[in-house]
Order: structure tokens, then C-alpha cells, then sequence
């Protein structure tokens, strides 16, 4: 019936208006009190009537104030147990609450008591612990990876039951494992499980996608048509990156396509949103965002820069921005995510796994100004005494986001840059053939290194020679056999570097034809 559906909607648990019968109690008191009395006649009894008269009007409308007022005690208590839905008031109804917690890297942000991302935790825990006692329904997805899903906590039955007991797990499985009816000790085992992942949650170093999310929820509420009053709870500190185009000219292209969406499936009336900002008032932010080496190939014993990158994220200048850059050795592996390229760095968070020795500590020269979403530098020079790899941590003094005011990289140092130098004139003494000026001249006699280890070949290059060679020099050859050119080819291929010198004993017509070769040769008149 239209009528007793309209009372349903309009109270969360309708059934305790039953209670109202209640309202009969205070009549039945009221009319169990007018008993009847013997009335005898006395001669002093007529003063007591005359007096009794003037004040039975107003005894009797007092005692009709006092039996309405007992009827809307017990008629306020019904109806608060029934919880009326009122909009614009509290005790509204909720058939569904999804929580959406921030785990972004900007959530780190601290001001001094705690951080952004605890606060929103805490709030995750109190309005799951409020769904859970209310017996809603309740969903928790990560704001930085919508691709995992939810995890669910279904509510309690109407018979004190569980409907299921659930959590759902982070690789984004909606469904619930079924408690069974009655098991409420299931509902709080999940519900205990759910808040403890909360509790352990960590930030991620990824942005917040609240476009994604929205997209994913949308066929989600679609399909439960039963939930007509859900609410929608995002705990974050509402960074204008995440929600704004580069220079704030409007939202983000997914936020409002999301948005749009919504809308257009008729969704948004249906929803109470709840934004809830954890973030801390402060502005000031600035972040290692790169360390690495002045050249992709350090050698041992030769001086290289250390090249360190500071960007200011803050609203306002910096200035006298100070740190430290850490030179660290081990044994054993990286701890890190991606793999060191032969030769360079690679940035990562990484740390040994053993035997971590702290080499060198080098005070960062001061950056004295940086403006307000620049990125300035410093350097400094270093020299390792040899080959391995070194792990070096370059950070400033610490501010609101120490996350970022740390970065980490891995220099690969190699005891020299080989060289094979093939001699098409080696002649008899040092200097009598083309390579001895060469070889003294990339390779010099004293006591500061170049870096460069070279090696004086006067026969055919085969694919052996050119296994340990980084660089291959070849000097006035007459020309190239097809070994020779095949050999090369595929050296060259593999990232080697070759170098022609020309000589009075090069012949054009064994270059012609070979793919490696910078230039066409013709002979000289």
C-alpha cells in the first residue's frame, strides 16, 4: 500500500513503531486512579466541599497535562529508536556508506603532531566503527589505486543475524564470504580485520585518483537499486594537483567526466557527500627530485660531480636551503625495484641488504633562493677510489614532507673505459707507429689517472678481441675484411663505440659498403 510504503521510507527502522501502543499505558494508569469512594454526610464536611469545589477545575485539567506529557515522553522514545529521516538533520537514513581514504604521497605531511594521513585514518576507523554499530554497509577504497578494489563490510540483518560477514579483498573482489545467519561474532572478526588493515595502511608515492574511483563506483551503485540514501566519505588534504588542471584553468579532465556521469545516470541525489580535510595549513615544501652523476660512465679514481636537484613545492620562496649528500659501500645486493644499468645510476629507495658502510659525508653546498615551483642545484665533486657499486643519499633539512626531502641513487663505477686501439702501421719503436701518440695521449704517464685503459692490437679483430672492449679505435688500415666488418657490425649493435682514423695507408674501395662507416670515401687526387 502506497500509505504504508511511504511510512517505511520515511523512518530507518520502521518496525519499532510498534512501540507506539505503549501510549495506552499512562490512560490505563489515569483511569485506574479515579476510584470510587463511599461518600457519607457529615455536618463539617460541607465547609471541606465548598473548598474542594474552587479547586477540582484546575486539579483535573493538571492531571490531563500530566497524562499528555507521560503519552509524548513514550512517544518521543519510539520515535527516536525509529529514527524518522528528517533532510537537512541528523538521523538520516544510510543504506550504504563508502569511505574513500587518501593514501597519497602529499598525506605525509606532518605539523609537528602528526601527520595528515594519521588523522585520515583515524577518521576511516570512526566512520567505520560508526557504520558497523549502526549495522550500514560499508566500503573502503584506496584514493592512489582504484584497480584494487574495495574492501566490504556487509551489515547485519534485521534478526540479529549477519547477511554476510565480509571482506572483500585488495585485488578488488566486491563479494563477501558469507557469515551465515546469526553470526555476529563473523560481522566483528571482519570488522576487526578491516580496521587493523586501516591501521597498517601506508601512503603510497602516488597521487590521489578520485576520477577513477568515481568511475568504477558508478556501475556499482547503479546495479543496487534497493540503496536509495548512500553516502560518500573522501578523508584527504584536497591538493590542488590532484583535482586541478596545470595552471588551475578548471578540474581534471576524469574528475569531471566522472562527475558527469554521475549526473547523467540520475545518481547524485542519491548520494550524500562528505569531504572531510585531514591536510595541515602549512605551504612550505621542498623536495629532492634527482641525483645523479655528471657522466652515465664513472671510472675509478677519476673526479666526477654529483649533481643534486632540489624543486620547491611550497606557495613561497625558500631560501638557504642546506643538506648533506651520504657515500655509502656494501656487500651484498640492492634492495630496489629496478636494476642498476651498467655503468649509471638508479634512482630508488633502496637500501643494502647487509654490510652498508658509510664512506663519505659531504655537506651540500647551500642553495641560498629558490622561487616558488623552480627547481634549483648543487653539486659536488667526489672521487672513487675504486670500481663497484656505491649507493649515495642526498638530502635536505627536513620540513613539513620529510618524505621527499631525501632521494637515493646507485652509482655503478668501473675501473676504466676499455680501449682496443688496432694499429694499421704499428712501425718498430713507441712513437714510430700511429697509435703510440694516441696511446699516450688518452692514457698518460702520472699520478692523475684518465680513466681509460687501452690495449694495442695489430691483427684481424675477431668477435673475441671485442668481448672486453668498450670502444674500438682502429688507425690507418688499409681496409676491413668481411670477418672483420661482420665483427664490428655487431659490436657496434651491442652499444660499442668505433672510431676511424684516417692514414696514408687507407684504401677507399675495403670501406665501401660498410654500414658503420661515418662517411663515403673516394681516393685522393
Amino acid at each position: 500500500m502506497p500509505l504504508l510504503a511511504g511510512i517505511f521510507d520515511a523512518f530507518v527502522n520502521p518496525w519499532l513503531l510498534s512501540g507506539l501502543a505503549l501510549l495506552s499505558a499512562p490512560v490505563i494508569i489515569h483511569l485506574l486512579n479515579k476510584r470510587h469512594y463511599t461518600v457519607v454526610e457529615w455536618a463539617a464536611v460541607l465547609f471541606l466541599l465548598l473548598a474542594d469545589s474552587k479547586n477540582r477545575r484546575r486539579l483535573r485539567f493538571e492531571d490531563l497535562i500530566l497524562l499528555l506529557l507521560r503519552m509524548a515522553l513514550i512517544a518521543l522514545l519510539v520515535f527516536s529508536v525509529a529514527r524518522p529521516l528528517v533532510r537537512g538533520f541528523g538521523g538520516t537514513r544510510e543504506d550504504e556508506r563508502i569511505v574513500i581514504l587518501d593514501d597519497s604521497f602529499s598525506m605525509e605531511a606532518s605539523d609537528g603532531t602528526g601527520t595528515a594521513f594519521a588523522a585520515a585514518k583515524a577518521a576511516a576507523v570512526s566512520q567505520i566503527e560508526d557504520a558497523v554499530g549502526r549495522s550500514i554497509p560499508v566500503s573502503v577504497w584506496s584514493g592512489t589505486m582504484p584497480e584494487m578494489g574495495s574492501i566490504d563490510l556487509e551489515a547485519e540483518g534485521p534478526g540479529g543475524g549477519a547477511d554476510s560477514a565480509a571482506s572483500g579483498s585488495e585485488s578488488g573482489s566486491e563479494s563477501s564470504a558469507g557469515a551465515g545467519p546469526g553470526s555476529t561474532e563473523a560481522t566483528r572478526e571482519a570488522a576487526a580485520r578491516l580496521l587493523g588493515v586501516i591501521r597498517l595502511r601506508e601512503a603510497t608515492d602516488l597521487s590521489l585518483r578520485f576520477g577513477p574511483i568515481l568511475t568504477r563506483l558508478i556501475d556499482r551503485l547503479e546495479a543496487k537499486k534497493d540503496a536509495v540514501a548512500r553516502s560518500i566519505t573522501l578523508l584527504s588534504d584536497f591538493r590542488a594537483a590532484d583535482w586541478f588542471e596545470e595552471g588551475g584553468t578548471g578540474l581534471r579532465s576524469e574528475v569531471a567526466a566522472a562527475i558527469a556521469e554521475v549526473k547523467s545516470r540520475g545518481l547524485l541525489d542519491s548520494i550524500r557527500w562528505k569531504f572531510v580535510d585531514t591536510g595541515q595549513p602549512g605551504r612550505e615544501n621542498c623536495a629532492v627530485t634527482g641525483v645523479r652523476l655528471s657522466t652515465d660512465h664513472p671510472l675509478a679514481k677519476v673526479p666526477v660531480r654529483i649533481v643534486i636537484e632540489v624543486r620547491n613545492f611550497g606557495a613561497e620562496e625558500r631560501k638557504h636551503v642546506t643538506g648533506e649528500i651520504e657515500v655509502s659501500s656494501w656487500e651484498g645486493e640492492i634492495v630496489s625495484s629496478s636494476a642498476v644499468p651498467p655503468g649509471g645510476t638508479a634512482a630508488g629507495t633502496g637500501r643494502a641488504a647487509a654490510g652498508l658502510k658509510v664512506l663519505h659525508r659531504i655537506p651540500l653546498p647551500a642553495i641560498e633562493s629558490i622561487q616558488a615551483g623552480k627547481t634549483a642545484t648543487s653539486e659536488v665533486e667526489i672521487t672513487f677510489e675504486k670500481a663497484g657499486k656505491y649507493p649515495i643519499t642526498a638530502r635536505i633539512e627536513a620540513d613539513r614532507l620529510a618524505r621527499d626531502d631525501a632521494s637515493f641513487a646507485v652509482a655503478h663505477v668501473r675501473d676504466g673505459l676499455r680501449a682496443l686501439v688496432v694499429d694499421g702501421d704499428p712501425g718498430q719503436g713507441r712513437f714510430s707507429g700511429d697509435s703510440g701518440f694516441l696511446l699516450a695521449a688518452v692514457a698518460p704517464r702520472g699520478s692523475v689517472p684518465s680513466g681509460i685503459l687501452p690495449r694495442r692490437f695489430t691483427g684481424e679483430v675477431t668477435q673475441k678481441d671485442l668481448r672486453d672492449a668498450d670502444v674500438v679505435l682502429i688507425l690507418n688500415r688499409t681496409g676491413l675484411s668481411p670477418g672483420e666488418k661482420e665483427a664490428l657490425e655487431d659490436f657496434a649493435r651491442r652499444g660499442g663505440g668505433i672510431a676511424f682514423f684516417l692514414g696514408s695507408r687507407v684504401q677507399p674501395d675495403p670501406y665501401r659498403g660498410l654500414t658503420i662507416f661515418p662517411a663515403v670515401l673516394k681516393a685522393v687526387k
